[in-house]
């Protein structure tokens, strides 16, 4: 709401100054505005998506996955689910990376940046989930024009955030699974 009524008082300035220092400032101010609020979509549509009663795909599933992930990241998960069904096998993402658990809740959610540079930002999402403070960084790129989220980190029993990427990555090194696995 606020940037449109800047945009409509920038716009009525410019209409009688169209050279002045408004110009620029209003080039200036949307450039800035939406790279702030563009890295922060993957994310909220993460959650959208996990407190969706309605909504029984993960994520992590399709189409989303595809949509919402750096393609480095939804090459591992699906190598991760090819090891599950094909192999039987447990996999790493044995729990669900939006709430940081295997069951739980998404309750008084703030998402917000952390950090953010010209092609990736950090964000944060904290939330009660049965009755327990969670905070989870999520690591954003610039990916094929859009924002994606590259890595998952919840803080871990030592107090330190772990890697979703780098768990996924240790577990299939270069891909070294032979699974076949769909897009």
């Amino acid at each position: 709401m606020n940037v449109i009524k800047i945009s409509v008082l920038l716009g009525c300035l410019l209409s009688f100054y169209p050279h002045s220092i408004f110009a620029i400032a209003t080039e200036t101010l949307h450039v800035k505005m939406d790279m702030s609020n563009d890295a922060l979509a993957p994310v909220t549509e993460v959650y959208r998506i996990v407190t969706n009663d309605n909504n029984e795909l993960s994520p992590l599933d399709a189409p989303h996955l595809n949509q919402l992930f750096s393609s480095a990241f939804a090459k591992l998960v699906k190598t991760d689910d090819c090891v599950k069904e094909q192999k039987g096998e447990v996999g790493v993402l044995d729990y669900d990376p939006f709430i940081d658990g295997q069951d739980g809740e998404v309750k008084k959610l703030n998402i917000k940046m952390v950090q953010q540079e010209e092609e990736k930002a950090t964000v944060e999402a904290t939330f009660i989930s049965l009755e327990e403070k969670k905070s989870i960084f999520f690591d954003v790129v610039l990916e094929r024009g859009a924002w994606r989220i590259h890595d998952i980190r919840s803080l871990g029993e030592n107090g330190k955030r772990d890697s979703l990427f780098a768990a996924l990555t240790e577990a299939y090194p270069s891909n070294s699974q032979s699974c076949d696995s769909k897009d």
